[in-house]
């Protein structure tokens, strides 16, 4: 299964590399057994970690592990509503 387009393995790698932090706020997040597969929840309710392209992948980003960060939903939605 893949999430935007990245694989599991790459997303569990970015995932450990960013020690389970948003990069952006910094919130931890514990990994939890989700019915897909392995889901990352923090202590704010409804919040997870994600994934997100660095240069996104409409201007010639790839889903190399140098392109990818971890950001929480929240921090993501965020720098989604400032690339618009």
């Amino acid at each position: 299964m893949k999430w935007s387009g990245v694989d599991r393995k790459t997303r569990e790698i970015v995932f450990a590399r960013d020690g389970l932090r948003c990069r952006h706020c910094g919130i931890q997040a514990t990994k939890l057994k989700g019915r897909h597969g392995p889901v990352y929840a923090t202590s704010i309710f409804g919040v997870f970690l994600s994934v997100d392209h660095i240069v996104p992948r409409s201007k010639g980003g790839g889903h190399s592990e140098d392109n990818i960060q971890t950001l929480c939903t929240e921090c993501n939605g965020r720098k989604g509503l400032k690339a618009a």
